[in-house]
């Protein structure tokens, strides 16, 4: 069984933090991606982060894998940004919520006084769904 490669320096840092054990086989599935492509993180653009994202292991992954894997990996982007390290931060891929008309805002007002908040969420939920 081969070894892996050595991760820089930065990226071993970043590991220490106590991240999750699915972001650590990321992040070095991604130093060894950048490496078969002969990239650098400051030549790293959104595209190729998509690209990675679409096909880390040589093998194309589904759209919600694909998501999940780049959600696990914006913290570890975002933590290279702030060191100065590539010049991108993924948008999240999560909607905002939806602003709801100012009836059904009153309407769940009104439930405050005499409903749990776990009923009222159902509530947002159901009228975010019908508008």
């Amino acid at each position: 069984m081969t070894r892996p490669p050595e991760l820089p320096r930065f990226a071993q840092c970043f590991l220490r933090t106590g991240v999750h054990r699915r972001t650590r086989l990321l992040v070095c599935s991604f130093h060894r991606w950048l490496e078969r492509r002969r990239l650098t993180l400051a030549e790293l653009t959104s595209d190729h982060f998509r690209q990675f994202l679409a096909r880390p292991h040589r093998v194309r992954v589904a759209t919600q894998v694909r998501f999940q894997y780049g959600n696990l990996l914006r913290g570890y982007l975002q933590w290279l940004y702030d060191r100065g390290l590539v010049r991108f931060v993924p948008e999240s891929r999560r909607r905002r919520p939806l602003e709801l008309p100012v009836l059904a805002r009153e309407f769940l007002t009104s439930l405050a006084p005499t409903h749990r908040s776990s009923t009222r969420h159902r509530y947002i939920y159901s009228l975010r769904k019908l508008y």
